[in-house]
């Protein structure tokens, strides 16, 4: 054991002797990014590669390894760089990789115009790269540090890169290391209170895709506002929502499910490509193979975020329940307003101490409008904003603020009418 430690030091020594370097990529205390040459005995150069070098002490670094066996054991993955060498040293995990030629993710977004044409484009195969990450390794492989800038697109696919503090997953760890990576990106988890899985990198991937679509990283005002946008179709937003759920047992389970109602979302979107060109148009059909049979991943109801879906539900429509719900509520608050009527043509007892035209705008007026708003509010109203996407702000927060507004102006009115009356 030891001569086979003291032979792979000695050997890491002519490795290193055997590179040129070229530039600095990044440097920190805890790891050194380095752009190599590799130099042959012939006197000429290979390359150029990219060499890591990471403090042994961080604890990071380790899933290079990984890589390394697998592409050393003949494995070749479409969306993960090549590892040509990965060995200890005293002080450091020393890596050495492919250069991976292209442009980051953040470089195709801020060239091109963000939306749902580059999306359909791009985040199925953000799904599939994640994707091969997971199912290539037992225990999956976690990235944790998904962002615009860690994902290279080289002719048109995305390749994974900076696994520094990527993790295996374990059974029996309760929680994860403290390293965090790009906070903006990092799921609620990997602050420490409890293990990351594959649902930690769905919940970035949730991020990302907003990425694709409005060119910016979310807030956390974005989060708490349900990713509400008025030029992101609702069915995305509710794919964003589920993915980034703050629990992750409420997430999808897998990055295969997540791109599965990506697509699903894309197919309900489908009347939005007669406003694109052809190109826009042939990019998001592309994004969308998927079988009759297959039954997606439900999205998020309009129940509140910390509840479950609804199972079962197709997307952009109104559910059974959903529609019974509505007759029941058309029905109740329709009694009320003929009720509210009635008393306008024949007052109650006590009502008519009132002078008439109070009367007559108390419950001819004030009434009929407010129960009619308190009926919108309680509706269903998935299919009617499919169906009807000019009304998208009257939802969530948009129905509490219309709520709120009839009632203040109502209320104003009623204080005016009853000022002007001697009421």
């Amino acid at each position: 054991m030891v001569e086979d430690e003291l032979a792979q030091y000695l050997q890491s020594i002519e490795d290193e002797d055997g590179y040129r370097v070229d530039a600095i990529l990044k440097q920190s205390e805890l790891e050194t990014t380095e752009r190599v040459f590799r130099r042959t005995p012939d006197g000429n150069e290979h390359g150029p590669y990219i060499r890591k070098r990471i403090a042994r002490d961080a604890g990071m670094g380790l899933v290079y390894q990984r890589i390394f066996e697998a592409n050393r054991n003949g494995w070749h993955f479409v969306h993960l760089p090549f590892i040509l060498d990965c060995h200890l040293t005293e002080q450091a995990v020393v890596v050495v990789m492919e250069h991976v030629n292209g442009q980051t993710l953040a470089e195709v977004v801020h060239e091109r115009n963000p939306g749902l044409s580059l999306a359909a484009e791009l985040f199925p195969q953000l799904c599939d790269a994640v994707s091969e990450l997971h199912e290539s390794f037992d225990p999956p492989i976690i990235h944790r540090d998904l962002k615009p800038s860690n994902i290279m697109m080289r002719n048109g696919i995305p390749v994974i890169i900076d696994f520094g503090i990527a993790r295996e997953v374990h059974a029996s760890a309760e929680s994860d290391t403290t390293h965090l990576g790009t906070r903006e990106y990092a799921p609620p988890e990997q602050f420490g209170y409890e293990q990351t899985t594959v649902r930690s990198d769905v919940y970035t991937l949730g991020l990302l895709l907003y990425y694709l679509l409005e060119g910016q990283t979310p807030t956390q005002t974005v989060l708490r506002q349900h990713f509400e946008n008025p030029h992101i179709p609702l069915e995305l937003q509710r794919v964003m929502v589920y993915a980034t759920k703050f629990d992750p047992k409420e997430r999808y389970e897998s990055v295969a499910e997540l791109k599965t109602a990506f697509q699903m979302a894309l197919a309900a979107c489908a009347p939005i490509t007669a406003t694109m060109n052809t190109t826009q148009a042939a990019a998001v059909q592309q994004s969308q193979p998927i079988p009759p049979e297959i039954n997606p991943t439900p999205l998020v109801s309009e129940t509140p975020t910390n509840a479950r879906p609804q199972t079962g539900r197709a997307i952009g429509a109104t559910s059974k329940q959903g529609r019974a719900r509505n007759i029941a509520v058309v029905i109740f608050f329709a009694l009320l307003i003929v009720t509210s009527f009635s008393f306008v043509i024949d007052p109650s007892r006590s009502s008519r101490q009132y002078p008439p035209l109070y009367h007559a705008f108390l419950f001819g007026v004030f009434e009929p409008i407010l129960f009619a708003a308190v009926a919108y509010a309680c509706l269903d109203k998935n299919g009617l904003q499919v169906r009807h996407p000019t009304v998208n702000w009257l939802r969530g927060s948009g129905t509490r603020n219309l709520l709120i507004a009839v009632i203040v102006v109502l209320s104003i009115l009623t204080g005016i009418v009853g000022y002007a009356t001697g009421a």
